[in-house]
């Protein structure tokens, strides 16, 4: 909330649409915002990270929040079922579902629970696919792009270390321009 602050004061950001992004700890963080200071973000998207289960179990947030997940179906460090973060072999912590996560947020941003999977034609053919749903909801919007056959990366990112370790980085969708569309999509709060 420090950075927010100092933004505003050095670059007079708009304090009603403040947004966090990040993927694997930072997707985390982002999770965490959206639980702890939903009076200071319009919105979060986490990649390669959904809620844990310690937060989930103290997460109030002061008001709708707008959440995206974009999740690999394979990250083999943060599965997307659930289960406990490992790495090297250590377990790291208890992670909701993705579509725990999902829930959660459904819920408390009152929406519909179903939403059709939509299949996104491949930004490049890379092996992966892309699955976006979208709910509709009172509150701020929820929303899921599963990376089939995706790993623990930033999809339209470099393949930073090897697929043995982290799965695959998918080309089949740019998360960055996803990110930027679903955030320009959220009303002020």
């Amino acid at each position: 909330t420090a950075l927010i602050d100092d933004l505003h004061r050095r670059h007079g950001i708009d304090r009603q649409r403040v947004f966090v992004t990040g993927v694997s700890n930072g997707g985390f963080m982002a999770q965490r915002m959206a639980c702890d200071r939903a009076d200071r973000v319009a919105g979060v998207v986490s990649v390669t990270a959904q809620l844990s289960v310690e937060l989930a179990a103290n997460c109030k947030p002061a008001r709708p929040v707008a959440v995206a997940l974009i999740n690999g179906a394979d990250d083999p460090l943060v599965p997307y079922d659930g289960g406990f973060v490992t790495v090297f072999g250590r377990k790291r912590g208890a992670i909701l579902s993705t579509d725990a996560t999902l829930a959660f947020w459904r819920q408390h941003n009152g929406c519909e629970d179903s939403a059709p999977a939509v299949l996104l034609p491949a930004v490049k053919a890379d092996g992966t696919t892309v699955f976006e749903q979208r709910w509709r909801c009172a509150g701020a919007p929820v929303a899921l792009l599963r990376i089939d056959k995706g790993g623990h990366a930033w999809p339209g990112g470099k393949q930073y270390l090897p697929q043995a370790l982290v799965g695959k980085a998918s080309a089949a969708v740019d998360a960055s321009a996803w990110i930027w569309a679903f955030f320009a999509a959220v009303e002020a709060r």
